[in-house]
């Protein structure tokens, strides 16, 4: 029986031969059908279609287009994309780079990394997000070019993480890991570095979403009271990495940050002298916009926000917002063509003090918007994770991807899906 490919070979002999004919051939059938034909194939996507695009030039374009869309990357394939992505820059539109870490055995899953193994995998990240990004150095700014940068071992699926051996059923966890197995995953990134001195001149949209899991957190809070570990189970962000952020969203139209910084130390960074001439849109999250957190300390963050505002022109969305297992809230301000709004929407209330207002008013008058109108809405329902949080909160920037939103949602105890 002949395999695939050389029936692809038959099938693309045919093709020319079709088109070179009049009656019956490709170009006389109508270009809607001529749609939908390569439109089912683009979907379909059996192995090998992407060699479709050498039956003809129309074919090649609608192909390539798709093609290179999207594009999934390794590390040790970058030297071959640096070589044969060059007519196809254009098309390409999102990068995925997945950086493979070292393996580990049964015999160490369980044991945290020694400082030699961190520094290994440090120097992989390091280098293999300097090595794409001085690829990409070399393109001529076209279209919008998403990143999207993961980090993993091929051994986490293989253990403590996914694996039914090790407490895994159905995609649910329903057995903890050990506390060391856990710490194996928060080893220390010099994040800050990689903001100063990596990320690209003609950056202009960036997100970065750090995902967590409330329950491995509550494990090492036990650990910690029965006297195991010697931990801070609150989530530890770098001020340093808040500043580099806020020095390099100078540059930038849109800036994400979610759960990697804290909203007051990237303003706190933030000098009087600076004027954001691009930034757009700016949403970031803080540990201080909680029920129980102080109320004049979440004053002090909006009204800060409101004063750094008045150095971005061009901004028309800010968000300040925080989701945990049983906490959603978000500070909204956006504008329109004529108006300004303040929306404070979460599970819990908050009434904005007039000082906060007041500053907030200065920046809606200051760009020229008439009116700025103030609004509360609650959130109701259970939020059982952050990914849950994320969803209530229906916030007006999309700060991750849906597809990881969906994950996280399906990886919460209970399966927080619903809707």
């Amino acid at each position: 029986m002949a395999d695939r490919y050389s029936i692809l070979r038959r099938h693309r002999t045919r093709l020319r031969n079709s088109i070179k004919t009049r009656i019956g051939s490709w170009m006389f059938l109508p270009a809607e059908i001529r749609v939908m034909i390569l439109e089912a194939i683009t979907c379909q996507k059996y192995r090998g279609w992407a060699s479709l695009a050498a039956v003809c030039k129309e074919w090649q374009i609608f192909i390539e287009k798709r093609n290179f869309y999207r594009l999934k990357l390794q590390v040790p394939c970058l030297d071959v994309f640096q070589r044969i992505i060059i007519r196809q820059r254009e098309l390409v539109h999102y990068i995925q780079l997945d950086i493979e870490l070292r393996k580990y055995s049964c015999r160490c899953c369980e044991w945290e990394e020694s400082d030699s193994w961190t520094s290994s995998n440090n120097s992989a990240i390091r280098d293999g997000i300097w090595k794409l990004f001085s690829i990409l150095s070399a393109w001529k700014p076209a279209n919008a070019l998403t990143l999207e940068l993961n980090a993993h071992s091929p051994s986490d699926s293989e253990h403590w993480w996914h694996d039914p051996k090790h407490g895994w059923i159905n995609g649910q966890q329903v057995r903890t890991p050990p506390e060391s197995a856990i710490l194996r995953l928060f080893e220390t990134i010099k994040f800050s570095l990689l903001v100063q001195n990596e990320l690209p001149k003609t950056l202009k949209r960036l997100s970065i979403f750090e995902d967590f899991n409330n329950d491995l957190a509550t494990v090492l809070v036990n650990a910690q009271n029965l006297g195991i570990l010697q931990v801070d189970a609150t989530r530890i962000v770098d001020p340093k990495v808040g500043a580099a952020f806020a020095f390099k969203s100078l540059s930038l139209e849109q800036l994400s940050i979610s759960y990697m910084v804290n909203a007051e130390d990237f303003f706190q960074a933030c000098m009087r002298t600076w004027t954001w001439q691009h930034l757009q849109s700016l949403a970031l999250t803080s540990q201080l916009l909680q029920y129980t957190g102080s109320r004049q300390d979440t004053y002090t963050l909006l009204y800060s926000a409101g004063t750094i505002a008045l150095q971005m022109p061009r901004l028309h969305t800010l968000v300040l917002w925080n989701g945990t297992q049983g906490n959603a809230c978000a500070f909204i301000y956006h504008t329109d063509r004529y108006f300004a709004y303040l929306t404070w929407r979460g599970t819990w209330d908050l009434e904005l003090s007039p000082c906060v207002v007041r500053a907030w008013q200065c920046v809606a008058f200051k760009f020229r918007c008439s009116e700025l109108r103030i609004d509360k809405q609650q959130i109701k329902g259970v939020i059982g994770s952050h990914g849950d949080a994320i969803h209530r909160l229906n916030l007006p920037c999309q700060v991750v991807a849906p597809a990881s939103l969906w994950q996280i949602r399906r990886e919460a105890p209970g399966n927080g899906t619903r809707a």
